[in-house]
């Protein structure tokens, strides 16, 4: 119903819902999300596969620990062809035995530099970052991305493309 009356209002300013939100994103920036499952289809299956599955996780950790050791180098650890400028682990306890004994239920996120802070302390103040988290639903591990810029009138869109693909191609990693 909410879409709908949107709608209605940007129709009685004769403009589009599409028009509304860029002129959102002029004020604000735009942020581009993605979310992918891996395995594409399916779930981990098997002895063999929630093997992988726990190998996966435990390289996210040992990303981790890289990460917050060269955070502050000139050679960072770089993810998906970006620096990265810190990570940290997210946990309630309530699942973490679920996956595996160490790793936690909420994932691990990893934060690059935000072009729209000249300089982003702490690091996860930074509106960019991936977070690899096990699913709570099916045998899978989830990537989320999010992904922010600052956009004018002149290039708003070729950079919301441009973000839109980099968040899903960094998802896909």
């Amino acid at each position: 119903m909410l879409l709908a009356e949107a709608a209605a209002y940007a129709k009685s300013r004769a403009t589009t819902l599409f028009d509304m939100l860029d002129k959102i994103y002029l004020k604000i920036g735009y942020y581009a999300t993605a979310n992918k499952p891996m395995p594409r289809v399916g779930s981990f299956k098997g002895a063999e596969g929630l093997t992988k599955k726990m190998n996966l996780l435990k390289q996210a950790q040992k990303w981790m620990a890289q990460t917050n050791a060269k955070a502050n180098t000139a050679n960072p650890f770089i993810l998906g062809g970006m620096p990265v400028i810190g990570s940290m682990e997210f946990a309630t306890g309530k699942y973490d035995a679920q996956h595996y004994e160490g790793f936690p239920d909420e994932g691990v996120r990893f934060f690059f530099s935000d072009s729209s802070l000249k300089k982003v302390e702490p690091f996860y103040n930074s509106k960019n970052y991936i977070t690899i988290r096990p699913s709570g639903t099916s045998q899978t591990i989830r990537f989320y991305s999010q992904l922010f810029t600052r956009v004018n009138e002149q290039n708003i869109g070729a950079l919301k493309y441009q973000t839109s693909r980099r968040s899903e191609a960094l998802s896909l990693q």
